[in-house]
């Protein structure tokens, strides 16, 4: 992963495995996002 920044020389399927890994990132982060909200709430009704 040295050489990152000078493969960003606006290579089309570099560009769009990019973009698929962020949207995948960013799918996983709001995945974890409603279970870590979805636990709490759990929690909270179990301590209610």
């Amino acid at each position: 992963m040295g050489n990152h920044v000078a493969a960003v020389e606006t290579d089309p399927q570099q560009l769009e495995q990019a973009y698929g890994f962020w949207q995948n990132f960013k799918s996983f982060m709001v995945a974890g996002v409603v279970g870590v909200t979805v636990l709490l709430s759990l929690m909270a009704i179990f301590l209610v």
